[in-house]
């Protein structure tokens, strides 16, 4: 959703991008869904995707933490020769505004779960580039100013046609749905109730299960402790208040099952209490120091528009 995302704003602003998927040895069924994905994109928007494979991933710990700490910066080296072919000024990345959230660790300390995901790390990360690459190249994220839940809404309402090829399951496995998502995963979970909550059908982009029926709890974070497959946000709960408000929008919206009625029980008292509190920051717009200046502006109205009756 992303990286759609930034390719929507590029096309709107009338930049030419250049799209590079990068293939991570550990997940070859991510890798597989992008390609089948990116052959009716390339048609559709006559835009080529550039497939580079990071054969050195094969030296990251698989099922941990070590060697994905530097993941982005690596990536921001090996896209160089494309920079250099292209003429390109910018890298743009696709980091929101929750990869500043901090949370409190388990010792008491604050730190961050994506600190290289993180806008100060990719200031510093485009100085580095720009020493090596030139000073006419920038790294950048056009999505730093918004959350999670608010890429999908603009996504989707102002970019359907883009939206459709949605695919955000990490997939280190064949999936058993035989589609795009594992439908087993905090992420899956995630995407599945932030869609419902900006009045999308999961099945636009490839949901085929219906993961608000009773054996699907485990999926959603705020019901369940490390019992599952999370990620990122999920494991730290820096996304809790956002997921909290992604159920409250569906269920004015009237969906029903299981899970909607747990949420009811444990947290709509809640989630009315904070929904304006909680619309003001998940739909709100935030710092932009990430943004390129030249189309700084441009980005922001784009936003507002989207944004302005949901806060």
């Amino acid at each position: 959703k992303d990286s759609l995302l930034t390719f929507a704003l590029t096309k709107e602003l009338g930049m030419i991008a250049h799209p590079v998927y990068i293939s991570e040895p550990y997940s070859p069924y991510e890798e597989l869904i992008k390609k089948l994905l990116a052959e009716p994109f390339k048609k559709e928007f006559r835009t080529k995707i550039s497939f580079l494979r990071n054969t050195l991933g094969i030296l990251r710990e698989p099922t941990g933490w070590f060697g994905w700490e530097l993941q982005l910066t690596q990536y921001s080296l090996m896209l160089l020769p494309y920079v250099y072919t292209k003429r390109a000024g910018y890298i743009l990345f696709s980091n929101e505004q929750s990869c500043d959230d901090t949370v409190i660790d388990e010792d008491g300390f604050r730190c961050n779960p994506v600190f290289e995901q993180s806008h100060g790390w990719l200031l510093q990360n485009s100085l580095m580039a720009s020493i090596i690459g030139g000073n006419s190249l920038s790294i950048g994220t056009l999505l730093e100013p918004i959350h999670e839940i608010a890429i999908e809404r603009i996504l989707h309402r102002r970019y359907p046609q883009i939206a459709k090829y949605q695919s955000s399951c990490d997939l280190p496995e064949k999936p058993k749905t035989g589609g795009r998502w594992c439908e087993n995963c905090s992420k899956c979970g995630r995407i599945y109730m932030m869609l419902l909550a900006n009045g999308v059908d999961p099945k636009v982009v490839g949901f085929k299960r219906n993961l608000l029926r009773n054996k699907y709890h485990n999926l959603y974070t705020i019901f369940s402790a490390n019992r599952m497959k999370e990620f990122g946000y999920d494991q730290s709960e820096a996304g809790k208040y956002e997921q909290i408000l992604a159920f409250l929008m569906a269920y004015q919206l009237g969906h029903k099952g299981p899970v909607i009625q747990t949420f009811t029980r444990r947290f709509l008292t809640l989630a009315k209490k904070k929904e304006k509190a909680l619309r003001q920051t998940y739909f709100g717009i935030h710092s932009t120091k990430t943004i390129p200046s030249p189309i700084r502006q441009k980005v922001l109205h784009i936003f507002k528009q989207e944004l302005q009756d949901l806060q």
